[in-house]
């Protein structure tokens, strides 16, 4: 499937990297600090649907936003260490990576981050060499599941849809790239993840692509 794509283009968070739980963790102390709750991660993943910046934004008082805002990049950065670990299902993404990157293959991400987040997260794990363009919440202006990101990027690359593969472990990934007319495929590398809409093809582990498998 692969071999017949110019462009692979990767959602982040659970798809390269388990991000999640550093993201539920900072919400957390977020909202206990200035909502006076504390949220489960389901109740937290309900709020997705923008960047971090907008999601705190919209729930917490205006007259604490930007305190809020920039305490939760003050903990992801502090945290990300200690949450993100290169485990067994990261270093198989790297593999895949690599194993594209010696295929000439053109890689981006288009990610419901916002920009500082996605920052940080790619110089932490040392992606820069990979990415060369990258598409945020920040850089849109309607959220995933819409597909401007993905359009962003193929514009970029001046490639029609059929020359590009998207990857991605959410429904918004999945019905982003169905409108954006390129193929879809689900993963659950990190098998976290049950889909309710249809995509192409569902990964359970990165090294599907090198494998032929998928």
């Amino acid at each position: 499937m692969i071999d017949r794509k110019k462009l692979i283009i990767f959602d982040f968070d659970n798809t390269i990297a388990k991000t999640l739980p550093l993201c539920f963790s900072c919400f957390r102390i977020v909202f206990e600090k200035y909502k006076n709750v504390r949220m489960s991660d389901s109740e937290i993943e309900l709020l997705f649907g923008g960047s971090e910046e907008s999601i705190i934004r919209d729930f917490v008082d205006e007259k604490y936003a930007d305190e809020a805002v920039e305490l939760f990049y003050i903990l992801y950065e502090n945290l990300h260490d200690h949450f993100i670990s290169r485990d067994k299902v990261y270093e198989k993404v790297i593999l895949l990576l690599e194993e594209l990157k010696n295929k000439d293959k053109k890689l981006a991400i288009f990610t419901g981050k916002g920009r500082r987040s996605i920052g940080i997260s790619i110089k932490k794990l040392e992606l820069e060499k990979y990415f060369n363009f990258i598409v945020s919440d920040d850089d849109v202006a309607i959220s995933k599941p819409n597909s401007e990101g993905i359009l962003k990027i193929l514009e970029h690359y001046k490639l029609n849809p059929d020359e590009a593969l998207f990857l991605g472990d959410s429904d918004a990934d999945i019905i982003s790239a169905q409108h954006a007319n390129v193929q879809a495929v689900g993963v659950n590398w990190y098998k976290t993840r049950k889909f309710s809409t249809n995509p192409s093809v569902i990964s359970n582990d990165p090294l599907d692509f090198i494998s032929s498998k998928c």
